[in-house]
């Protein structure tokens, strides 16, 4: 299955999107249970944190949850579109 660590992540970005000190290890187990739809929104997210956000759109499509998918859209899209000054 395809996850974030197919995209070179970088410890740094790990942080970021974690939230925490992960190491990639620890990074690697705590998404090893994650399902497919969980992996395509970290990868979306990962992108989004890049600002490559045509390659997050690519990967939040590929969610098949749609409620799930939704979420993480507007979550992409004000956390990492939002513009500066504003607050959420």
């Amino acid at each position: 299955m395809e996850t974030i660590f197919d995209h070179n992540i970088t410890e740094d970005e790990i942080k970021s999107i974690f939230i925490s000190n992960f190491t990639i290890e620890e990074a690697k187990e705590f998404i090893s249970d994650f399902n497919k739809d969980e992996h395509m929104a970290l990868i979306a997210k990962l992108y989004a944190l890049r600002k490559d956000f045509k390659k997050a759109e690519e990967y939040i499509n590929k969610i098949e949850d749609e409620e799930f998918r939704r979420d993480r859209q507007f979550m992409i899209n004000t956390t990492y579109r939002m513009p500066p000054g504003l607050i959420a």
